[in-house]
């Protein structure tokens, strides 16, 4: 491994550990300035990182530990292995993600931005769109 590959590796880890650190003070590691790294089909990942669709740049929490040089079929896509990030405030409102379980449910107080365009604030824990219980939204100005 060469220097330039020994400081690589000390950087992602060093961003996933403050990454961790922002999330667990209760923060939006959006606001963190270098944000969430960038996911890669080939490396290995833990329960609990954060990192962020290179496409999308939607976040995503990481559910179990892997290497996915040995599992290549287990993409951000897969929902029993990773979750969307669900924004804390308005200025983080991911795209809407369809809830596959309780464990990616939005939960109060969370944001998203709706197909419509609009950005809704979860009034309680719910797996249901604005459009099918309003009653658990509220559409932001």
């Amino acid at each position: 491994m060469n220097e330039d590959d020994k400081l690589t590796r000390f950087l992602r880890s060093l961003i996933v550990f403050l990454t961790k650190e922002v999330v667990n003070a209760g923060g939006d590691p959006t606001e963190f300035d270098l944000g969430f790294p960038v996911y890669k089909q080939n490396a290995s990942y833990k329960a609990g990182e954060i990192f962020r669709n290179r496409e999308s740049d939607q976040p995503f929490e990481c559910l179990v530990d892997y290497d996915g040089s040995i599992h290549p079929d287990w993409y951000q896509s897969v929902a029993t292995i990773w979750i969307p990030y669900h924004g804390k405030d308005k200025d983080h409102a991911y795209p809407w993600a369809a809830p596959s379980g309780a464990h990616d449910l939005y939960k109060s107080g969370e944001f998203m931005t709706f197909t419509d365009g609009e950005i809704y604030k979860a009034l309680s824990d719910t797996a249901f769109s604005p459009t099918d219980a309003p009653q658990m939204w509220e559409k932001q100005a």
